[in-house]
């Protein structure tokens, strides 16, 4: 029986003979086909790879390209912010002390600091200046004398207190943490107001060393601003803190 309806059925063996090829070629045809589908489909896929691979390299470039150039920028605007945030000039530290109040510094405290924020700040954002310090350390003995101006209104002199810590730490000197063992409220005149300010004195751990401090707020040029003094108490002279506060305008 001739299951295969492109065979010959009839007897004639050219017939047959002439089929064989037929279907050996079309055997090879389609082996040949398969082969070139394979063939090409390697081809494709290699060459899916290779855009996947240009593409990353591609993307990896612009990365690069764009996080140096944000690097760069981060690095440019540090150094403005390095440059412009602190001053240390003893004239420009003085004048941006008049900026903040009329006071009379001893001699005795010389100008060491003063805090200013990056023109790039002030002109893309409608901050005016929300903090100033201004910074004077004593020649003789371990002292710091520091006036300072916050937008924010807050009374707690250790809120207050703690940023100068960080400024003054610029400076390779420091605002000892004391343990107070004696302190006493004083009122002072500034202006038409009156202004209290809180006289410490105690010992810094561990080593035992005693200091005095000064710590209060007043109506400065530009707002609440607040003074804070401290020394060693061998350095301590009352009579020129007591000169220091009646300065004050």
């Amino acid at each position: 029986m001739n299951d295969d309806p492109a065979r010959p059925s009839g007897g004639d063996l050219r017939d047959t003979l002439d089929y064989v090829p037929r279907a050996e070629a079309i055997e090879d045809e389609t082996i040949q086909a398969e082969a070139l589908d394979e063939v090409t489909g390697q081809r494709r896929r290699g060459g899916g790879l290779g855009t996947v691979a240009v593409g990353l390299g591609v993307g990896c470039l612009l990365v690069v390209l764009v996080c140096g150039g944000v690097i760069a920028f981060g690095l440019y605007k540090f150094q403005q912010l390095a440059t412009q945030t602190f001053v240390t000039d003893p004239e420009q530290v003085r004048q941006r002390t008049t900026e903040l109040a009329d006071i009379e510094i001893p001699e005795t405290f010389k100008p060491a600091l003063a805090t200013q924020l990056p023109d790039f700040v002030t002109e893309q954002t409608d901050i005016d200046e929300p903090f100033r310090w201004v910074v004077y350390t004593r020649e003789e003995g371990r002292g710091v004398l520091a006036l300072g101006f916050f937008a924010a209104d807050d009374d707690d002199a250790d809120t207050q207190i703690e940023p100068l810590k960080e400024f003054v730490a610029q400076l390779g000197e420091s605002i000892e943490n004391i343990d107070i063992t004696a302190e006493e409220t004083r009122e002072v005149m500034v202006g038409d107001e009156v202004a209290e300010f809180v006289f410490a004195r105690g010992t810094v751990q561990p080593s035992g060393s005693e200091f005095r401090q000064v710590v209060g707020h007043f109506q400065g040029s530009r707002g609440r601003t607040w003074l804070f003094i401290q020394t060693e108490a061998d350095a301590y002279d009352e009579a020129e803190i007591d000169a220091i506060l009646e300065s004050l305008k």
